[in-house]
């Protein structure tokens, strides 16, 4: 899983918020300009400041549409301020004051679509405004700004991406570290609780929404691991969960999600999986714990292991609930055995419980 703020929720609606009040502040300072380009009789740099008043409260409508639109909407908030660079630089170079805009630009575009995306841009529209520039001499009575002015404005620009950049790429790693240690559990580098449930939302929401995408969650408890950390030491507990996990990550499909709930609990998220292949997975994995500890302690290493699949529409505590209750009535039957149950109405206690050897 990816960090990105972009993709909060959260974030989404204080940049929406955001976005309405600076296309809003824009469309007044576009409206002031063009009123005294009027009045200055600067027709054709009048006309092109009225591009966004007229173009950017449609592109804020329609972002509000969804989500995709969203996205688009951003992307055409960016084309539309490309746009006003690159008419600024044709028609308005004949006035020192908007060099002040050229600061502004490259920020835009990292605001609107993110920090990849807005150094591309900000560099192809830097390019295009020095070739705009170099192309006005040739053009017959135009006499544009200073090429010193001109170039000190560009340097502006280039800072201004330099110090959006770094701002973004700072943020970006002290993002990153603060999603690792939230989301996954340093000891087994498995997800952690958080994140598990985080990611189990995602499937959930995912399996509601199309009938024919199944859901199983795998609920797994070490038995006897106190006896472990009691007898051996906590180092040689803790080299077991690491052992176990790195056990399950290797067997376990691309797809598949491994979760330290807690203690000697994991889950394993199966998203695709109906409950005969989940059923499957979980003697497998009942099997690779076993295997994965064998040579790391005199006594072996089991689990008890609870299978449920997900019912549409239950909340996400009924479904661990359930995979909870399975898990605890493998233990009940002798441990290192996989419950299961095909009814969802059938009580824990009366779970179909198997315990073949793997």
């Amino acid at each position: 899983m990816e960090p990105s703020y972009e993709k909060d929720r959260e974030y989404i609606v204080a940049k929406r918020r955001f976005l309405n009040m600076a296309v809003l502040l824009g469309v007044a300072a576009a409206l002031v300009s063009a009123f005294v380009q009027f009045r200055a009789a600067e027709y054709v740099v009048a006309a092109q400041s009225l591009c966004f008043p007229l173009l950017g409260p449609l592109v804020l409508l329609y972002l509000r549409r969804s989500d995709a639109a969203y996205s688009r909407g951003l992307t055409l908030l960016a084309l539309l301020t490309l746009l006003g660079q690159s008419l600024t630089t044709l028609f308005g170079l004949t006035n020192v004051v908007n060099l002040c805009w050229y600061a502004v630009y490259p920020l835009a575009y990292f605001f609107l679509l993110g920090p990849t995306r807005g150094l591309k841009w900000s560099f192809a529209a830097l390019s295009l405004t020095i070739a705009f520039y170099g192309a006005l001499p040739w053009v017959e009575g135009y006499r544009p700004i200073d090429p010193m002015a001109f170039s000190m404005a560009m340097l502006a620009y280039c800072v201004a991406v330099a110090l959006a950049w770094f701002h973004v790429h700072m943020v970006g790693t002290y993002q990153r570290r603060l999603y690792e240690r939230v989301n996954y559990d340093h000891l087994t580098g498995a997800l952690s609780r958080v994140g598990g449930i985080d990611l189990l939302q995602r499937y959930v929401n995912l399996s509601n929404r199309d009938p024919q995408r199944p859901l199983a969650v795998v609920s797994f408890d070490l038995d006897d691991f106190k006896r472990v950390n009691d007898t051996y030491g906590h180092d040689s507990g803790d080299r077991v969960l690491r052992g176990v996990a790195k056990g399950i990550a290797a067997v376990i499909r691309r797809s598949d999600c491994l979760v330290r709930w807690g203690g000697e609990e994991f889950l394993v998220l199966l998203p695709g999986a109906a409950l005969e292949d989940a059923r499957g997975i979980a003697d497998k994995l009942r099997g690779v714990v076993r295997t994965a500890t064998r040579d790391m302690l005199p006594m072996p290493i089991t689990a008890s292991v609870g299978v449920a699949a997900y019912r549409r529409g239950e909340s996400i505590a009924e479904l661990l609930k359930r995979v909870d209750d399975l898990m605890y009535a493998a233990k009940r039957s002798g441990k290192d055995a996989v419950a299961f149950r095909h009814d969802i109405d059938v009580p824990p206690a009366e779970a179909e419980v198997s315990a073949d050897s793997i």
